[in-house]
């Protein structure tokens, strides 16, 4: 399989703002990209992403918990994946913020990202990016005290062979820069501060 341009995958989730009532949770989904044995798959780029967004709380209770997904690129068998450009894997969590006087931020959890080789090659010529961040929504927006929502690092992992055979027979080349990161933020506490009420939401990871 030759894919021309870029491909790009996303996985999304949204939970809902309730009016009077806590912030809906989202559950991030799952993207899997995967030769085995026997196929070839080349692309200019690649992204994959599972992303994943808690409900805002808007006058009572807590903003809605964002859970990350997974999101996994594995060659096994005998399997290729190559890569020209770029590889962008990416697991987000973000809670929801607390806009009511007594409402908190979400938590946001992140998910799991993996570049596996098992037993296959994956020959990743540009930079690669393995990423599983949680950030934790801002709470208590324009009020004089507010209680920001925790923020959790997934698992982010790069890995050749199974748990109980190292390497099997895989083998992994990255051309470029190589970042694998988990990280988690707790969200602000703010006042007065309306412009920012959805500060955490802006992505801070690497671009593609």
């Amino acid at each position: 399989v030759t894919v021309g341009n870029g491909i790009d995958l996303t996985a999304a989730a949204y939970g809902g703002p309730t009016p009077g009532a806590a912030g809906g949770h989202a559950l991030g989904g799952n993207v899997v990209l995967r030769s085995d044995t026997g196929l070839t798959l080349s692309a200019d780029a690649l992204s994959l992403d599972a992303i994943s967004f808690g409900g805002d709380a808007q006058s009572a209770g807590a903003a809605g918990t964002a859970r990350g997904g997974d999101v996994l690129l594995m060659s096994a068998g005998t399997g290729t994946v190559n890569v020209a450009g770029p590889t962008y894997l990416s697991t987000q969590s973000t809670g929801g913020a607390g806009l009511g006087e007594t409402t908190a931020g979400g938590n946001g959890i992140g998910g799991v990202s993996r570049i596996v080789g098992q037993g296959g090659t994956l020959d990743l010529q540009g930079d690669a990016f393995v990423l599983a961040v949680g950030f934790g929504g801002a709470g208590n927006q324009g009020f004089s005290s507010g209680i920001g929502g925790d923020g959790f690092g997934g698992l982010a992992a790069l890995t050749a062979g199974e748990p109980t055979i190292l390497g099997n027979g895989s083998a992994i080349t990255i051309g470029g820069q190589t970042l694998v990161s988990a990280e988690g933020s707790g969200g602000d506490a703010l006042s007065n501060c309306q412009e920012t009420a959805h500060s955490n939401r802006h992505d801070t990871t690497p671009r593609r």
